[in-house]
C-alpha cells in the first residue's frame, strides 16, 4: 500500500472516530422520519461492530451471542454505501463501520458489513458523510455485491442520523 493511500485511509478512520463520538444531524437539520404502522420499529436490540465480529465468515461458527439475534429486529450504527446510481436516495444500501469502506479502500471484511434493503424498497436519504442508525429485522446470511462479500442482511424499517445519546 503507498504511504499516500495509507495516510488516506488513516485520516478517513480519524475522521470516522471522531465522528460517532459526537452527536451529528443532517446539515439541513431534518432526519428520516420513522414508518408508520405495522411496520414501525420495535424496541430494538444494539449491535456493534464487535458483536458481528463473532460471525467467522471463513469457517462459519457464529459466536453465542450474535446466533440469537438472527431474525429479531436490532439497530446498528454506521456509515452507508449506496448500491444504487441515485446518490440522494436509496433503497438498498450498504452498511460499514467507517467513512469511505468499500469506496476508495479496501473492502473491510464481510463480517463488517450489513446490507440493507428498506422495507416495500422504501426510499431513505443518502447521507455517507455522517453516521447513521439502520433500524430493522436482522438475518445472518452471506451475499456477494459489487463492493465485496456481505455477511449480514438487514430488512432496514427506519434510518436516522446517529446519536450517542439515544436509547
Amino acid at each position: 500500500m503507498s504511504t499516500t493511500r495509507l495516510a488516506a485511509c488513516i485520516a478517513a478512520f480519524a475522521i470516522t472516530l471522531f465522528a460517532i463520538g459526537f452527536a451529528v444531524s443532517r446539515p439541513d437539520g431534518t432526519e428520516d422520519s420513522p414508518v408508520a404502522g405495522a411496520d414501525a420499529p420495535q424496541v430494538a436490540a444494539t449491535v456493534g461492530w464487535a458483536d458481528l465480529r463473532q460471525y467467522n465468515y471463513r469457517s462459519g461458527i457464529i459466536g453465542e451471542t450474535l446466533l440469537p439475534l438472527n431474525g429479531k429486529t436490532v439497530r446498528i450504527a454506521g456509515f452507508m454505501v449506496p448500491l444504487e446510481d441515485e446518490m440522494k436516495n436509496a433503497s438498498e444500501f450498504l452498511l460499514v463501520p467507517y467513512l469511505g469502506g468499500c469506496i476508495h479502500t479496501p473492502p473491510p471484511p464481510p463480517n463488517q458489513i450489513v446490507r440493507v434493503a428498506m422495507i416495500r424498497n422504501r426510499s431513505v436519504t443518502v447521507d455517507m458523510w455522517n453516521p447513521v442508525w439502520v433500524t430493522g429485522q436482522f438475518e445472518i446470511a452471506k451475499t456477494l455485491t459489487q463492493y465485496g462479500d456481505v455477511s449480514f442482511q438487514l430488512i432496514g424499517q427506519q434510518v436516522k442520523p446517529y446519536d450517542p445519546q439515544a436509547p
